[in-house]
């Protein structure tokens, strides 16, 4: 009794990353309402990394910097932990978006109030979702933050998203 054994290629025990990869980035053929998610936060994300040049002065440090005297210094610079945490803190800059994704933000930014001005409950779960979502936390986070039972906001969610990909699918937005 000589049994094959085939390995299907969407067998669980074969693993070749080459072969089975999955590219998560990968843009759908039309808009869809998880893809319109997707972008939605990967704008507001963006739009958190750009620099602030001109902000108020209410938000900016009002303390003076601290002056070390020479003695302070002349024990701190032995400690290797302190040396290697000023090189971190003077090596450390705020990456900065390229231009296709700001033209991506600039892009998709305006996409809820453009498609669901005119149903507010939607547009505001949609900005309060994909909020949630560039800040790492999911629809029941927004869905508090909005006073909302998680399926009323997920089904708000989905429903605006939906909404917005049939206006881009309608309009001839380019996938991206």
């Amino acid at each position: 009794m000589n049994e094959v054994l085939l390995i299907r290629r969407d067998d669980p025990l074969k693993f070749n990353p080459l072969e089975d990869a999955v590219l998560e980035d990968i843009a759908p053929p039309i808009w869809d309402g998880p893809h319109v998610g997707k972008r939605l936060a990967e704008a507001l994300r963006t739009l958190r990394s750009m620099p602030m040049n001109g902000y108020p002065a209410g938000f900016a440090n009002s303390w003076p910097t601290i002056l070390h005297e020479y003695s302070d210094r002349a024990t701190y610079e032995d400690d290797p932990v302190w040396k290697a945490e000023r090189a971190a803190k003077s090596n450390w800059t705020k990456p900065r978006p390229s231009s296709i994704e700001i033209t991506r933000m600039e892009t998709a930014i305006v996409w809820p109030a453009h498609y669901l001005g005119h149903v507010p409950q939607l547009l505001r779960t949609v900005q309060a979702v994909a909020l949630a979502r560039t800040r790492d936390r999911d629809a029941a986070h927004a869905a508090r933050r909005l006073g909302l039972p998680g399926r009323l906001a997920r089904r708000r969610n989905c429903e605006g998203l939906d909404l917005i990909a049939a206006g881009l699918r309608r309009d001839a937005v380019v996938v991206f």
